[in-house]
């Protein structure tokens, strides 16, 4: 099964699947900002892309936050 993980914008989706492309989902969409992850890859790919997409969407809410 494909896990799909999203993160706070596509740069930083982009950035994950640029280092990580062996263990992306052949039905991944690089126009969007949710990754699809394949089944077959390692636990570390997971917990990395789950880290990585926190981290975004924690810098896109202090973003957003400190214009305020």
């Amino acid at each position: 099964m494909t896990e799909r993980i999203e993160f706070g914008s596509k740069a930083a989706a982009d950035t994950f699947r640029d280092e990580h492309t062996d263990h992306l989902s052949s039905d991944d969409d690089r126009r969007l900002k949710t990754v699809a992850i394949s089944s077959s890859a390692p636990n570390h790919a997971f917990e990395t892309a789950t880290v990585e997409a926190s981290d975004s969407q924690a810098c896109l809410l202090y973003t957003s936050l400190s214009g305020l």
